[in-house]
C-alpha cells in the first residue's frame, strides 16, 4: 500500500493519485512507522551477517615465498655438502676392505709356513703363490687377491727363522694404490700395513739383506 504524504490515506500500490485528496502518490513502500509509545522496537536478533572473506596478510605471503626460495636453493646446497662426505666414506670403506684382504693373505701364508717346516713357499709369481697357499685362504676371492699382489722373490723357499727382523721385511705389496691412494704391504712376520705413496717408495728403496737367509728345498711337511 502507498500512503499519501498530504492526507495520510492509504491507496493500493498501483495507484498514482491519492483517492482521498487527489495528491500524487510517491512510488515505493513507505518507511515503517516508528513504534508506538510503550511498544518495543522490532528485534534484529538472529539475523545472520554476511561473512567477510579475508585473504592472507602480506607477511604470510612473504614467509611462503621465502620458504619456497630456501627449499629450491637448499636442495643443491645440501647435496653439495653431503656428496663429498659420502664419497669419502665410500673410499675409506673400500680402502679398509683392501687392508683386510692383505691381512687375510698374510695370515694364510703364515699358516702355510707353519705347516711346511717354517719355509716360505715359492714366490716367483702371484698366480703361483695363490695356487700354493689357496688351501690356507678362506675363499677363492682371497686366492684372486693373492694372485694380484707383487711378491718378494728374495724370500722364495727361505727358512723363516733365518730372516732377521721379519716385521720389517716385505713379503708382498699391492700392485697399485687402493681407493684411498694407500698401498697394502704384507710383512714376513704375517702382519700387514697400509702406507702412503711416499712411505711405500721409502720402504721399497730400503735394501734388504738376504746374505744370511737360508734357502732350502721345498718338501712336504715333516710329521
Amino acid at each position: 500500500m502507498k500512503k499519501c504524504q498530504q492526507c495520510g490515506a492509504e491507496s493500493p500500490d498501483t495507484w498514482t493519485v491519492c483517492g482521498s485528496c487527489g495528491s500524487a502518490l510517491m512510488g515505493g513502500e513507505a518507511a515503517p512507522a516508528p513504534p508506538a509509545e510503550g511498544q518495543a522496537a522490532p528485534s534484529i536478533e538472529g539475523q545472520a551477517e554476511a561473512p567477510v572473506k579475508k585473504g592472507l596478510p602480506t607477511w604470510a605471503w612473504v614467509l611462503i615465498a621465502c620458504a619456497v626460495a630456501c627449499s629450491c636453493l637448499g636442495v643443491p646446497i645440501l647435496a653439495a655438502i653431503l656428496f663429498p662426505v659420502f664419497s669419502q666414506a665410500k673410499l675409506a670403506a673400500r680402502s679398509q676392505v683392501a687392508f683386510n684382504d692383505a691381512n687375510h693373505v698374510s695370515l694364510g701364508v703364515l699358516l702355510y709356513v707353519a705347516d711346511f717346516d717354517d719355509v716360505f713357499p715359492p714366490l716367483h709369481s702371484g698366480p703361483q703363490v695363490a695356487e700354493t697357499v689357496a688351501p690356507y685362504l678362506k675363499t677363492n676371492y682371497y686366492k684372486d687377491v693373492a694372485a694380484g699382489y707383487v711378491w718378494n722373490e728374495g724370500l722364495s723357499e727361505v727358512a723363516a727363522p733365518s730372516v732377521a727382523n721379519p716385521g720389517q721385511v716385505w713379503l708382498f705389496h699391492s700392485y697399485g694404490p687402493d681407493a684411498a691412494r694407500k698401498f697394502e704391504i704384507g710383512e714376513a712376520d704375517g702382519h700387514a700395513i697400509r702406507v702412503t705413496p711416499d712411505e711405500f717408495a721409502r720402504i721399497m728403496a730400503q735394501p734388504v739383506d738376504f746374505s744370511k737367509v737360508v734357502h732350502v728345498g721345498h718338501d712336504a711337511p715333516s710329521k
